[in-house]
């Protein structure tokens, strides 16, 4: 730590209410407590890697909600002991198709995981999972690949420039579009 480079520190401290915040999404009443306090888990460890450098841009609250919800299921499932019923997501593409639906319907609004898990009846971690079994990406990309078509649907009807398009939609979707395009070669939308 300090000036080594071989060290690099990361935590989370969570208050009580961020701490109910993620149970709910997680489905359950009580956090699982740890044997250790040393998880050799890479795949865990980059998931966290990735939450920390979502919370840390700050401007898309979908994928940080997702990225939150999805990296302590999975710390709680793989290491937390007396596991506290953190349930299995479905495998049901009925659902998924319905929650598709919905985002396609409501893009351009700022939406909410939790909106959307309680929706169906699950809980954001059995979303976020249902989604990954049944067309094997998370919500997040999902709704950003819906937001890109609809984007590239303007253009071919004679929105002529991405920043008409973006002022007219709200702050979330607006940021998830101008980080995704220049992922896809497209540049700055503004």
């Amino acid at each position: 730590m300090g000036g080594s480079e071989r060290w690099i520190y990361r935590s989370l401290y969570l208050t009580q209410p961020a701490v109910d915040f993620i149970g709910r999404g997680l489905g359950i009443d009580a956090a699982p407590y740890f044997m250790s306090n040393m998880i050799a888990d890479a795949d865990l460890v980059q998931r966290f890697h990735s939450l920390h450098c979502a919370l840390h841009e700050g401007y898309d609250r979908f994928r940080q909600h997702e990225l939150l919800v999805y990296a302590f299921g999975l710390l709680f499932v793989r290491h937390g002991s007396g596991r506290p019923g953190v349930r299995s997501p479905p495998r049901d593409l009925a659902i998924v198709r319905r929650i598709l639906d919905t985002m396609r319907a409501r893009h351009a609004e700022c939406l909410l995981l939790e909106e959307l898990a309680t929706a169906c009846g699950l809980s954001v971690f059995q979303l976020i999972g249902a989604f990954k079994r049944t067309i094997g990406t998370t919500p997040h990309v999902a709704l950003t690949h819906i937001r890109l078509n609809e984007v590239c649907r303007h253009l071919r009807h004679g929105i002529s420039t991405l920043g008409n398009l973006s002022r007219s939609r709200t702050a979330g979707a607006k940021a998830s579009l101008e980080a995704a395009l220049p992922e896809r070669g497209g540049g700055d939308p503004l």
